[in-house]
């Protein structure tokens, strides 16, 4: 099986990385909780974010998208600039349930962008590459796709003594992580909307140069 590695660009490849992170994301905690049941639309979020706004790379099979990689580069946050609010706004916010979509803005970012500067240290995740996405067609999981992906921005990012940072959803996912190089620094832990108020976490870590 060869892997091709490949920049993408929302005109070629939106609709193609938004299937595969609805197709990877569906039993999410994540996703079904902060959208009450509806997690392809926080891939589709997920996708214009970074590809407006920040780097994406796709692992190509044959010439297929089969999963998709969402950085946010040093000096960039999710959703930082005006294009990008308004695609949001367009493709997702505008089709969420008002408690949930109120959830975002109100409790979500601001609460979790708090604890993330408390965690991560003031500052410190605008200056690394910040995988905001990652995900992997089903029928591709379990090949390594998404390690060569990482490894591919690692080369990049420690080449410029750049850490790498993200937020793993599940304790499976934060050991997944480790075992790779990444450090576990702390949790965030969250309560979803109305009406179910569930609740999740977010395994905050680092892969220093």
């Amino acid at each position: 099986m060869s892997v091709t590695i490949r920049p993408a660009t929302f005109e070629k490849d939106f609709e193609a990385i938004s299937s595969i992170y609805a197709r990877a994301f569906k039993d999410d905690p994540l996703h079904n909780i902060s959208t009450n049941g509806h997690p392809e639309l926080l891939s589709v979020a997920a996708a214009i974010g970074c590809l407006v706004g920040g780097e994406v790379e796709v692992a190509e099979i044959d010439g297929v998208v089969v999963a998709a990689a969402s950085w946010l580069p040093p000096g960039r946050e999710l959703f930082d600039s005006e294009e990008q609010k308004a695609l949001a706004g367009q493709h997702f916010f505008s089709k969420l349930e008002p408690a949930c979509a109120g959830w975002f803005m109100t409790y979500f970012h601001p609460y979790g962008h708090g604890e993330a500067e408390r965690i991560f240290g003031a500052g410190a995740q605008l200056k690394a590459y910040h995988l905001q996405t990652i995900g992997v067609d089903p029928a591709h999981q379990g090949k390594g796709i998404a390690k060569q992906l990482i490894a591919h921005q690692r080369e990049n990012a420690h080449g410029k003594g750049v850490p790498l940072t993200l937020e793993a959803i599940t304790k499976k996912n934060c050991d997944i992580y480790t075992k790779m190089g990444f450090k576990e620094l702390g949790v965030i832990d969250f309560v979803g909307p109305e009406p179910d108020k569930k609740p999740f976490e977010f395994y905050l870590m680092s892969w220093e140069p």
